[in-house]
């Protein structure tokens, strides 16, 4: 290192260290420092931890200077990879004897590369942070928001993948050339790496909903937090009923056609639809129905526990063991539903047919662990004012998708397709009802915030005042 790269670095330290130092008034009486806003200061204190680690910094040099003769790599490769450049829109060109284009190994080893630069990206912040000085819960948040680019990386490898099976891999001769997704994968890349980015800017609102103690203990959630929590039942039931009232509405409208693939020949189930056009309806609505079921699953178990709602914290480990599996099953079944949405099945029919496996499955085993977890408020006086209708409605609605479920099934491998056809979009709305009541085990009924329990008879007074 030549003198003049010292000299550099120590007046930029000695430039960082006495903005913080000025910005925080180091040296200054309490009583001199005037009121301000600490904030700035402390960004730039940040900023000289960031770059005290000399090796840390030359690998950042590094890898901007890497990742910008990259960029300007790449663009000009692609700008140029065939010549004439109208070979690039006109395909017939390239079977001319004086067109020349790159191999297509380019497109897979230029998006290889992408995926070496992200991993870098996501390597060199942790070897910053394992040497900040901070709470260790503190530290592990911060780790665990920078490494949600991870999921950067997972969708980068899927499109190459995808581009190598277009330029290396045979195509079926079978398969639709047009209805394909691949198109959309770099704009989808794109956009997640901006959500991504823009995650760590969230901090507020998440501390506002579920406010975490940086020096490791998690505070309770407070009484505005609770009272949001019916929101994801109301999500689900609202956004599932509506898909389905949208799609059938649709068929109807049609005259009842009968699509492709459609093995009821009287009533189409609810793929069968949402295979076609009505596709991108159906995958807004599993979305928003899956976030919130997973939400309203966890929710359901959360009140039951929080000292700041029901706080049944006395409950039997069986109950607690029930409500662990009840949310694990829920959050399988809400990805089992996305997915459904995307593996359509009249094109992935295989996979459509697991995933509905899945998603039932899931469903199944999440509703009867949460009757068993809330059944001691279901079949004796409740403990808590307006909760039992609730629990009762609830059960009953199991009940009957449990018996029409089974008669579904019955008719379905009978091949009584038209009752099973019925059945099916009987059980879907039941469903979106089912839903629905879980947003009065989590309602607040009291202007206080807290649910709490009726006195017991011998704590009651004998005559009332």
């Amino acid at each position: 290192m030549s003198f003049s790269n010292i000299s550099e670095a120590s007046l930029l330290a000695v430039y960082r260290t006495a903005i913080v130092i000025k910005l925080n008034y180091f040296g200054w009486r309490a009583v001199d420092v005037p009121e301000s806003d600490p904030r700035p200061g402390f960004w730039w204190n940040f900023l000289v931890q960031m770059f005290y680690n000399p090796c840390a910094r030359y690998a950042i040099y590094a890898l901007n200077i890497f990742n910008a003769a990259h960029a300007v790599a790449i663009f000009f490769t692609a700008l140029f990879q065939c010549m004439p450049m109208e070979a690039n829109w006109d395909f017939a060109l390239k079977f001319e004897p004086g067109t020349k284009c790159i191999d297509h190994s380019f497109h897979v080893i230029g998006s290889s590369l992408t995926i070496f630069t992200d991993l870098c990206i996501l390597i060199i912040p942790f070897w910053i942070f394992l040497s900040l000085k901070m709470p260790r819960v503190a530290k592990i948040v911060v780790i665990g928001i920078f490494f949600l680019g991870s999921l950067i990386a997972v969708f980068c490898v899927i499109r190459v993948v995808d581009v190598y099976n277009i330029f290396f891999v045979t195509p079926d001769p079978d398969s639709d050339p047009y209805y394909n997704i691949t198109v959309v994968y770099s704009s989808a890349e794109v956009n997640l790496i901006i959500s991504t980015a823009t995650m760590p800017t969230l901090r507020s609102l998440f501390r506002k909903w579920f406010p975490i103690n940086m020096a490791g203990f998690v505070q309770p959630l407070c009484e505005h937090t609770h009272r949001r929590l019916h929101i994801f039942p109301l999500l689900a039931s609202i956004s599932w009923f509506s898909t389905l009232t949208i799609l059938f509405a649709r068929w109807i409208s049609l005259g009842r056609p009968r699509y492709p693939g459609q093995v009821n020949p009287d009533v189409p189930f609810v793929s069968d639809i949402a295979a076609f056009a009505f596709k991108p309806i159906f995958i807004i609505g599993c979305t928003l129905t899956s976030i919130g079921f997973v939400g309203t699953v966890w929710s359901v178990h959360h009140v039951r526990y929080s000292v700041h709602f029901y706080g049944l914290t006395d409950d039997k480990a069986w109950r607690k063991v029930l409500s662990g599996m009840a949310m694990v099953s829920g959050l399988v079944a809400g990805g089992c539903l996305l997915l459904l949405s995307v593996f359509d099945t009249f094109e992935e029919h295989e996979k459509h047919r697991w995933l509905l496996v899945g998603t039932f499955g899931g469903l199944a085993l999440s509703s009867l662990a949460t009757e068993a977890v809330w059944w001691d408020e279901t079949y004796k006086a409740a403990r808590f004012p307006g909760l039992r209708k609730w629990c009762l409605v609830n059960t009953v609605l199991v009940l009957c998708i449990a018996v029409t479920g089974t008669l579904f099934l019955v008719f379905l491998y009978t091949d009584y397709y038209r009752r099973a056809g019925y059945l099916e979009w009987t059980i879907t709305y039941l469903g979106s009802l089912w839903l629905g009541t879980f947003a009065g085990y989590i309602r607040f009924r009291e202007r206080g915030g807290v649910a709490r329990a009726h006195h017991e008879p011998e704590q009651q007074p004998l005559l009332s005042p």
